[in-house]
């Protein structure tokens, strides 16, 4: 090996350490930081994702609760309708009971009131029977005979059996 290649390696050895010392210096700090901050907004990236799904979570468990209060809260209202509506049902089969039982309560008022007329009408007929027999049994010869004979004959006329 000669001199001048010596000379040519140490000012190789001299200038790459001259161009890392440079390098070193100037460029490495600025391309670490480069690198330090991607890093870091990777993990930040990371950490931001790991809280989102932490979040989305806490939706999904607060959205389920709400919902199962909801489901609750429809089938309470459920519940409560149905009860409200047997009460309702039994109101109204209790009123419909006691007007039936009003309405009965005067049909028996009204069949006594024409059962009285209907009494009253026949001891007016009977009267007018019993006169109109002993007017036709005063107009005849008074005597036993001809007397059942008379009452005879007007019971027949007023039949229709007989004519006068």
């Amino acid at each position: 090996m000669n001199d001048s290649m010596v000379r040519e390696i140490i000012a190789q050895l001299i200038g790459f350490a001259l161009f890392f010392w440079i390098l070193k210096a100037y460029a490495w700090k600025p391309i670490l930081k480069l690198l330090d901050d991607r890093r870091n907004r990777i993990e930040k990236g990371f950490r931001d994702i790991e809280a989102g799904r932490k979040e989305i979570a806490g939706f999904q468990k607060e959205y389920e609760q709400r919902l199962a209060k909801i489901e609750d809260d429809a089938r309470l209202k459920i519940q409560e309708a149905v009860s409200e509506g047997k009460k309702i049902a039994q109101e109204i089969r209790e009123k419909a009971r006691d007007e039936a039982n009003q309405i009965l309560v005067k049909a028996k008022e009204n069949i006594d009131v024409e059962i009285s007329k209907a009494q009253l009408d026949l001891r007016l007929k009977i009267v007018d029977l019993a006169l109109g027999a002993a007017e036709h049994v005063l107009k005849q010869e008074m005597n036993e005979s001809r007397q059942r004979e008379a009452v005879q004959d007007f019971i027949e006329e007023l039949s229709g059996e007989r004519k006068p």
